[in-house]
């Protein structure tokens, strides 16, 4: 639904200013910051609805936590970037990422997108069992100086993302398997709009 205000005319109607040149419009967004615009240089105000994959879309920096074995967890911080399609999917990129001192050393897991990602009213996100796609991640390992794994690795099992709406910005799920490799790993993330 779209609604048009010509809002010079309207503005000078309601506020029953005789020049608008001094007049200016305050906006105060919900982060606390404010945008002020002369008036005089408005031609045209539009309200839109914004699509559900659009409410999504945008830009997220928050903590990364990547469970390894189910038990130990490390955080990093990253920012996600959300992208919505005009078909209604929307598309997740996640950056390359370095976690210090697992079990396994210090890692470093290359970057993801993550395409496709539909909403599923049950789960009340945008959903997507990425599995059978065939993506691949590197995934490199160093412990004690010497590089144990450094390689791309194709993600099957169960690997799957969920990203939902909070109050703060999104959460993200995404449990995976990289390869062959026999323990599961899951990266949780919350961010905030950027």
């Amino acid at each position: 639904m779209k609604k048009y205000i010509l809002s010079v005319l309207t503005l000078l109607a309601a506020c029953g200013v005789a020049s608008a040149q001094t007049e200016v419009l305050k906006i105060t967004m919900n982060d606390g910051s404010q945008q002020t615009i002369e008036v005089s240089k408005i031609k045209e105000m539009t309200f839109e609805e914004l699509s559900l994959v659009d409410q999504f879309a945008g830009e997220y920096t928050g903590t990364q936590t990547l469970t390894v074995a189910g038990t130990y967890n490390y955080d990093a911080t990253v920012t996600y970037t959300l992208t919505a399609a005009e078909d209604g999917t929307l598309t997740v990129y996640v950056p390359s990422y370095a976690v210090q001192g697992t079990l396994m050393g210090d890692l470093v897991l290359g970057e993801l997108t993550i395409s496709g990602l539909t909403y599923n009213e049950e789960k009340g996100g945008f959903y997507r069992m990425y599995a059978g796609d065939g993506l691949v991640q590197h995934f490199k390992a160093m412990k004690d100086g010497a590089t144990v794994m450094d390689n791309d690795y194709v993600l099957g099992g169960e690997s799957n993302i969920i990203v939902t709406l909070t109050d703060e910005g999104i959460h993200v799920e995404n449990p995976f398997k990289l390869g062959a490799m026999p323990f599961p790993m899951a990266a949780t993330f919350n961010g905030t709009r950027k």
